[in-house]
């Protein structure tokens, strides 16, 4: 668990077999109790499905011999936990909130090491109130905890990952200091990657460009692909905060690597949330710049506002890559607006939709 929390997964994955060994050697089943869940959570990290779910099978098979039924408790919250990136978040979440249900009742004290794991799957569900509620609550509970210890690195490190997925700057702005001390540590999650995720959160670009290279770094040599993903993804934010629209066309590289990396090795879940957050990125642009741009007259022949900004950009010769990459949508819609522009105008070709263009002083 050591090597785990300071981020040597690799060697806590060279420890695991000759755990496995020294239980069955001791012929007692309850040293096996958590083994193949931490196991199976190890596969996950490096997308490994198969073998997770096979850990996930022996981890049942010996949770139901045991009296005690705390073990099948965290077993149901793995297994939950395991299914979000894989896009099953409603049976996700239905398993974290039985597990929650037995350690509210036997096992309160325990709580802070599970509850973060609701929030998280609720905001990538988009459930913002839900996951707020967790926020509040597991803020009061680890309220108590001794600074720098194992369970508030690990509730902080949730509420950090669900802060990021909300994109919330109040709650960045409260978690970042107290996250800090781990910087370097493996909690569920890479440390660097969340503080990276925060400080961007905060306006904070270059300690967010520190922490993600660290993040980076770390995810490639440990060969983890979500972490990688996920890192690859606030990266490309953090070119759009840094750079502006200056940094589309990197951004938009860093953001269809992580999209690639993800669709590779079985986290849907995290493409939709890279799309979306995309997207938001986008309209808050758009609105920003409506706010600055003078009334314009009538549009003529029917135009949308979105068919005149495409028109401006063939006006100026650019190709139907570069309108996409500027207003960053793809080129299939790039051409959908084209068509609707020629039907609408009644042309049939991008040098007379250039002139109509000027005719009509939309290139003001």
């Amino acid at each position: 668990m050591a090597y785990g929390w300071h981020g040597a997964l690799d060697r806590r994955a060279q420890l695991f077999p000759l755990w496995l060994e020294y239980a069955r050697r001791c012929h007692d089943p309850y040293q096996l109790r958590h083994l193949y869940t931490h196991l199976a959570s190890s596969y996950a990290l490096h997308s490994q499905w198969p073998e997770a779910e096979e850990a996930l099978a022996r981890s049942q098979l010996i949770v139901e011999q045991l009296a005690s039924p705390e073990p099948a408790a965290l077993l149901q919250w793995t297994r939950g936990l395991l299914l979000a990136p894989r896009g099953k978040l409603a049976e996700a979440e239905d398993l974290i909130k039985a597990a929650l249900a037995w350690y509210r009742q036997h096992a309160p004290q325990s709580l802070a090491w599970w509850l973060g794991g609701l929030g998280f799957v609720q905001a990538i569900q988009g459930k913002q109130q839900e996951a707020q509620v967790c926020l509040v609550e597991l803020e009061a509970l680890v309220a108590s905890l001794p600074e720098e210890s194992m369970p508030l690195a690990h509730a902080l490190c949730f509420m950090a990952a669900t802060s990021a997925v909300l994109a919330d700057q109040s709650w960045a702005t409260r978690l970042y200091p107290r996250l800090l001390p781990f910087r370097g540590q493996f909690h569920s999650f890479l440390v660097d990657r969340l503080l990276g995720a925060l400080a961007l959160l905060t306006g904070e670009t270059a300690a967010a460009e520190a922490h993600l290279a660290r993040a980076e770094a770390a995810a490639r040599r440990l060969g983890l692909s979500f972490e990688l993903a996920a890192t690859l993804g606030t990266q490309s934010f953090l070119v759009l905060a840094r750079d502006g629209s200056q940094g589309i066309a990197q951004a938009r590289a860093l953001l269809e690597e992580a999209v690639a990396l993800s669709n590779s090795t079985g986290n849907p879940a995290l493409v939709q949330l890279l799309q979306h957050q995309w997207q938001e990125w986008a309209c808050q642009r758009e609105q920003a710049a409506s706010l600055t741009r003078p009334t314009l007259p009538p549009l003529p022949a029917g135009l949308s506002r979105r068919e005149v900004q495409v028109l401006r950009f063939v006006a100026q010769g650019k190709s139907n890559r570069q309108i996409a990459e500027i207003l960053v949508i793809s080129e299939r819609t790039v051409a959908n607006h084209l068509r609707s522009i020629f039907n609408k105008t009644g042309l049939d070709n991008r040098a007379a939709a250039a002139v109509f263009a000027i005719r009509h002083g939309l290139l003001d």
